[in-house]
């Protein structure tokens, strides 16, 4: 072989190795962008993440508020209207009646004698029992506790 013959295997070696360097540059750059945009979609997936956290977050402390209001004020407002309920309200104005009129049980033509031992019986029957307030707040299970909270502040009003 000749000098000149060296010289273009040598020429076409390093031009061969220039191609392989740049294909291999190019794929690396390939390679560079996807895992670019990987990170990028991981990233908008964390924020989104992050921000549907937040709304969970925001609904755990609301949840929180409202069982608090609900164990510390809703229970009592709902026995309250209950108790300032019309129907309530007449049944122990006519045990108000006869013991103003010096009366007792036995004296209301009512009285049974045997009220002693229907106890048990009375008290399922009370159980039973339908209040419209109670009908009402249980109609309410799909309100806002705001609405719940209104009704329970209105002593005159009756419907959701």
């Amino acid at each position: 072989m000749s000098l000149q013959s060296d010289k273009e295997q040598s020429a076409q070696l390093v031009k061969d190795m220039e191609i392989k360097n740049c294909q291999a540059q190019t794929v690396m750059y390939d390679d560079l962008n996807k895992k670019v945009k990987v990170i990028e979609n991981m990233t908008k997936d964390r924020e989104s993440v992050q921000a549907r956290i937040s709304v969970l977050e925001s609904y755990v402390a609301r949840h929180q508020d409202e069982r608090h209001w609900l164990i510390a004020t809703g229970m009592r407002n709902s026995f309250e209207k209950i108790l300032n309920s019309d129907e309530f309200l007449d049944m122990l104005a006519e045990g108000v009646r006869l013991g103003k009129m010096g009366k007792g049980p036995g004296d209301d033509p009512k009285y049974d004698p045997s009220a002693l031992s229907k106890l048990k019986e009375l008290s399922d029957e009370f159980d039973d029992a339908t209040f419209p307030a109670m009908a009402t707040i249980f109609s309410m299970h799909g309100a806002s506790l705001s609405e719940i909270q209104e009704f329970l502040r209105d002593p005159a009003r009756s419907d959701p």
